[in-house]
């Protein structure tokens, strides 16, 4: 993935100046740039994490821009995916296709290795908030989640939906990689940051079937 950097610091962008912590999962924003580096620092050194650079935070701010706003506020020829706006109509046709491919029958995985998926997407950029107009799930997307789920992870209330595939993250621990596959193009492998148990387990599977 190539790189992508602020080209501006005086204007704030959309959000704020933000970030997430990768492993704690810590979101920050602020509006002058300065003070979120700041936060991030002590935030690493109080709870002995390694040091995130400059370029690393730049990098996930844009990132998590969108490609039109990035346009505006950063410069390289990364990728980015708009996230913090999805409505949870995108959400739900995203979860679909895989509700497509577990119903009738099919297996989910085990809870175990749901709860070590749940604990890797907790952190991760690409966990965003949605829209929720019903005040939560609405009807039509809690039924897709329930048609694929057949249980609750310990951090489902920390769970929202993944900017780059659109589905809900409550829903796609539990499914097998043969079925995730089917909803994941090559556009999104690209998008998916790095240690991501989906795109790791497509890669893998499509390595076995070459």
């Amino acid at each position: 993935m190539n790189e992508m950097q602020l080209s501006r610091f005086t204007e704030v962008p959309p959000g704020g100046f933000s970030f997430k912590h990768p492993i704690s999962g810590a979101h920050f924003s602020f509006h002058v740039y300065a003070y979120l580096v700041s936060a991030v620092e002590a935030h690493c050194a109080s709870n002995n994490y390694p040091p995130i650079s400059e370029e690393e935070i730049q990098q996930q701010m844009c990132e998590r821009m969108g490609p039109d706003i990035a346009k505006r506020f950063c410069v390289g020829d990364g990728v980015s995916v708009a996230g913090v706006n999805l409505g949870w109509r995108d959400i739900w046709h995203g979860t679909k296709v895989l509700a497509s491919f577990i119903s009738g029958g099919r297996k989910t995985v085990d809870k175990e290795e749901a709860e070590a998926r749940a604990a890797i997407c907790k952190p991760c950029s690409r966990n965003v908030n949605y829209v929720k107009p019903c005040g939560g799930d609405c009807p039509e997307l809690e039924a897709t989640v329930l048609a694929i789920v057949g249980g609750q992870t310990s951090v489902d209330s920390e769970l929202g939906a993944c900017s780059v595939c659109k589905c809900s993250i409550k829903a796609h621990v539990w499914v097998p990689i043969e079925h995730l596959k089917h909803g994941v193009t090559e556009e999104m492998m690209e998008l998916f940051p790095p240690k991501c148990w989906k795109r790791d387990g497509i890669e893998a599977l499509l390595a076995q079937n070459h």
